[in-house]
C-alpha cells in the first residue's frame, strides 16, 4: 500500500537531506539537524493507529514533541516521525511482534517537523476487540540517557551491517555460481544463474547509487585534471590565488578580535552549487571589509556560511550539512560541526571563527585544525588552495 506523508519544510539552520523510503514504495525528502529536544518531565506521548499504521489519535504531548499540527498528524502514517538513524530491521521486529499480538518495548529516536529529534522509551500494544486486533497503541515515556547511548550504538551497528550483509550475500552467490557453472558443469542451473548475474549488475547499481555517484564525482574532479591545465597556464594562476588569500586572513583576524562568529567555505574541485543556492547570491570579489560586514552580528546573513569560489564571494547565508562525528570536542558548536560536515562531503576548506572564544580553526578532508594564529591560517590556505 502506498502511503502519503506531508512534505517537511527545509530547516533554517544547518541540516542534512535524506531520501527516505517507506513500506509500500513511497518516498520523500526529509531533513535532519543536530538539535535534540529533551523529553519533558512527567509526560506520556500517546498515539493510536489502525492496522496499517495510520494515526487515528494523538495526545497533546505527541503534537507538541512532533512539531506537526494535529490536523497534519491525524490520517498520516506513524512513520511521519521515523528518523533515518533508525534501521529498517528494528521496525521489522516491531511489526512482527505486534502483528503476532505481542507487546513491543524499545528505545526509539523520533524525527520532528523542524528536522530535530527526540528519544523516547516506547511500549506498543495491540488493541484487541472480539478476539481480533483492531489497531495499536503506542506510549512513549522519558528515557534513560545511559540506555539512549546503548540504543544509538546498536542502531548504528545495525545500519552499517546492512551494507556488509549485501556484500557478503553477493560474494556468496558469485562463489556458488562459479561452482555450479564452472566446476560442476550444471548447464540448466548455470544458465539460470547467468541470467541472475546479468540482472544483478543493474540491481547493485540501484542499491548503491549514492555511493557510485559519490565515487564518480570524486573521480571526475581529481586534482590531476587541474594540474594538466596548469601545465599550459604556467604559474600565473598561483599568484592570482595568493591575492585573495590575505583578505580572508585579515577578515578572520578582525572577526577574531571582536569575537564575531564566522564560517567561510572555499570551494575547490567539488561542486557546491546546491549549498550556494541555499543562501543569497553575492557574486563579489573577495574583500575583507565585505566579509566583516556579512558576519556582523546584526547582519541578516551572519548565521550562515559564505562560499568563495576562485576569488569571488559567490553566496552568503548558506546552509551546510552538519557532521555527527562524536570525536569532535563537545565545546565546539554548530559552526564547527557544519565546517567539518562540508569538509567530509567535499574537498572544500572551511574556516571558522568562534563566537565564544575568537579562536580561528579550519576543517579539511574531514579533519578539524583548531586554535590557529593568522600566520598558521595563511600558510594552510596557501598550501591547500588548488
Amino acid at each position: 500500500m502506498s502511503i502519503h506523508l506531508p512534505s517537511m519544510p527545509v530547516p533554517k539552520i544547518s541540516h542534512e537531506a535524506h531520501v527516505q523510503r517507506y513500506y509500500g514504495g513511497s518516498a520523500r525528502t526529509i531533513y535532519t539537524t543536530a538539535q535534540e529536544t529533551q523529553f519533558p518531565d512527567g509526560y506520556l506521548i500517546i498515539s493510536r493507529t489502525d492496522l496499517e499504521g495510520i494515526i487515528t489519535h494523538a495526545n497533546d504531548a505527541f503534537v507538541y514533541m512532533s512539531g506537526w499540527a494535529r490536523e497534519e498528524i491525524i490520517g498520516a502514517p506513524q512513520s511521519i516521525v521515523r528518523h533515518p538513524d533508525m534501521p529498517q530491521a528494528a521496525f521489522k521486529g516491531l511489526w512482527d511482534d505486534i502483528r503476532a499480538g505481542k507487546k513491543w518495548r524499545g528505545y526509539v529516536k523520533n524525527l520532528r517537523k523542524d528536522g530535530g529529534y527526540y528519544w523516547g522509551y516506547a511500549t506498543i500494544v495491540p488493541n484487541v476487540r472480539g478476539g481480533k486486533i483492531t489497531g495499536y497503541t503506542s506510549v512513549r515515556r522519558q528515557p534513560s540517557r545511559a540506555k539512549i547511548q546503548e540504543a544509538a550504538t546498536i542502531y548504528r551497528t545495525m545500519k552499517e551491517s546492512g551494507a556488509l550483509n549485501i556484500f557478503v550475500g553477493v560474494f556468496a552467490f558469485i562463489v556458488a555460481w562459479v561452482i555450479v557453472d564452472k566446476l560442476l558443469d550444471m548447464k540448466l542451473l548455470g544458465t539460470i544463474m547467468d541470467r541472475i548475474i546479468d540482472s544483478g549488475i543493474f540491481i547493485l547499481i540501484i542499491i548503491f547509487q549514492d555511493q557510485i555517484k559519490r565515487f564518480l564525482t570524486e573521480l571526475g574532479s581529481k586534482r590531476g585534471w587541474k594540474s594538466i591545465a596548469r601545465l599550459w597556464q604556467g604559474s600565473s594562476g598561483k599568484g592570482e590565488r595568493k591575492k585573495w588569500i590575505m583578505p580572508i586572513v585579515y577578515a578572520c583576524m578582525s572577526l577574531s578580535k571582536s569575537k564575531t562568529g564566522a564560517l567561510i567555505v572555499i570551494k575547490q574541485n567539488f561542486s557546491l552549487e546546491d549549498y550556494e543556492r541555499s543562501g543569497d547570491i553575492i557574486d563579489a570579489e573577495v574583500n575583507n571589509r565585505l566579509l566583516e560586514n556579512i558576519f556582523f552580528k546584526n547582519s541578516p546573513l551572519h548565521d550562515g556560511a559564505v562560499i568563495i569560489d576562485n576569488g569571488k564571494i559567490k553566496s552568503a547565508g548558506c546552509i551546510l550539512p552538519v557532521s555527527h562525528d562524536t570525536s569532535l570536542p563537545k565545546y565546539l558548536g554548530l559552526r564547527h560541526r557544519s565546517a567539518l560536515g562540508i569538509s567530509q562531503a567535499s574537498d572544500a576548506i572551511a574556516v571558522v571563527v568562534s563566537e565564544e572564544t575568537g579562536n580561528i580553526s579550519y576543517a579539511y578532508r574531514g579533519e578539524m585544525h583548531l586554535k590557529l594564529s593568522s600566520t598558521d591560517l595563511e600558510h594552510a590556505l596557501s598550501k591547500l588552495i588548488q
